[in-house]
């Protein structure tokens, strides 16, 4: 019997086995689609949490819409998210083609015909994060979330709207750079790279003018720094058996009420990455003591730190400043860092290796570690190796 109302074919996407459910809601939607994207929305929805990473005009955006759509309509609320408002918009436009089933798009939210709604959200304000808990959610623009303390709270927030489903799809989208969230969610979950390969609609031609990192980046996936990364590849590695030194360095962490400790060991200029400890403020003094003399350690100072920072003996100080004549001396540490190689096991140090994956230089090529303590860690525990224990440095890091 052909079905005449939307009660009834609602009730069909509902009820019907998943794939057969998903390819009639495509259907609904005049879909015409390679069968790669096909097999991408499907995988989307069976996964349960994937990744997607797309060639510029990719069709990301709208094959993601068609999902959201059918997601809606058979699951019911959702939200979709980005850090990049622009991502929004397209995203509200790409919605709205998809009348009767969505009935209205706002800026606030897409309505269904069901009358179940599909929420936005931006990680950098709090939109997108009270109301209907989601039974879904599509998470856009995760390449530009590195460690900004806001936007990682929306990020979380919105991930946290999924918490009372246990069975909740999560899809994770954006442009491949080191250090986001982006590539910590692709390395967790299975991921789906789509090149000019696949979208053979993508005219490569009308980029040749763009720099080869840019077409890297943009066109073919491949994981880069943003705004030009301040390391070398980082290279994995079974331990040496001996180093020429071994030092450390600790990053007082006010804000969090955390002290952080980054071991090295040294070989020539080859710089290996050995330990990461966090300390609690105060609970922990003693203990980043018994750390500190355990091996040559220098420790930041000055401002905050000479008031509150644990007094720790036998450690050499480093003064944290932004005075313009002490610029330079953390570009000097990284400078000479890079004249060798950096070795480090994710699975050992994963926030010190995030943290130096993520480093960049800015427009007056200083590097800036506000947000970055473990690599802030680690630049002090090279200042011992580099100028020796028990010296006291003026200047320091930001």
């Amino acid at each position: 019997m052909k079905l005449t109302t939307q009660s009834q074919i609602i009730h069909k996407i509902r009820t019907l086995p998943l794939e057969s459910s998903f390819y009639y809601i495509l259907g609904l939607l005049n879909s015409e689609k390679d069968a790669w994207q096909y097999w991408d929305m499907l995988q989307a929805v069976k996964l349960r949490e994937s990744v997607w990473l797309r060639s510029r005009g990719g069709s990301k955006t709208d094959d993601a819409a068609q999902l959201a759509v059918g997601l809606g309509l058979r699951y019911g609320n959702g939200g979709w998210y980005t850090g990049e408002g622009g991502q929004l918009e397209e995203a509200r436009l790409r919605l709205a083609d998809y009348s009767p089933w969505v009935e209205s798009v706002n800026e606030r939210r897409a309505l269904l015909c069901t009358g179940d709604r599909i929420l936005f959200g931006n990680y950098s304000g709090k939109r997108g994060l009270r109301g209907p808990r989601n039974k879904w959610i599509i998470s856009d623009e995760e390449g530009e979330i590195f460690t900004d303390r806001k936007i990682l709270k929306g990020y979380e927030g919105a991930l946290g709207t999924t918490s009372t489903y246990p069975h909740a799809i999560k899809l994770h989208m954006g442009t491949p750079k080191i250090g986001s969230k982006l590539q910590e969610n692709s390395e967790r979950f299975p991921t789906f790279s789509r090149d000019p390969s696949y979208c053979h609609w993508v005219n490569v031609e009308q980029y040749a003018h763009m720099p080869q990192w840019w077409k890297d980046n943009e066109l073919y996936n491949k994981w880069t720094a943003p705004g030009g990364g301040v390391f070398s590849p980082i290279t994995q590695f079974n331990f040496p058996t001996n180093f020429d030194k071994v030092t450390q360095g600790v990053d007082f962490n006010g804000s969090t009420n955390n002290n952080i400790g980054v071991r090295i060991g040294w070989i020539g200029y080859d710089t290996y990455i050995l330990k990461e400890d966090t300390f609690q403020y105060k609970l922990d003094d003693s203990l980043l003591q018994q750390y500190c003399n355990q091996f040559p350690t220098n420790v930041e100072s000055g401002g905050w730190n000479t008031t509150f920072a644990p007094n720790l003996i036998g450690v050499s100080k480093s003064q944290f400043t932004k005075e313009k004549n002490q610029l330079g001396l953390k570009e000097q540490i990284i400078t000479d860092m890079n004249k060798g190689n950096i070795y480090c096991l994710p699975s050992l140090t994963p926030k010190t290796y995030k943290h130096i994956c993520a480093a960049v230089w800015s427009k007056d090529r200083t590097v800036e570690v506000n947000d970055l303590h473990y690599l802030a860690a680690g630049l002090h525990a090279r200042m011992v190796a580099q100028w020796g224990q028990g010296q006291v440095f003026k200047g320091g890091f930001n």
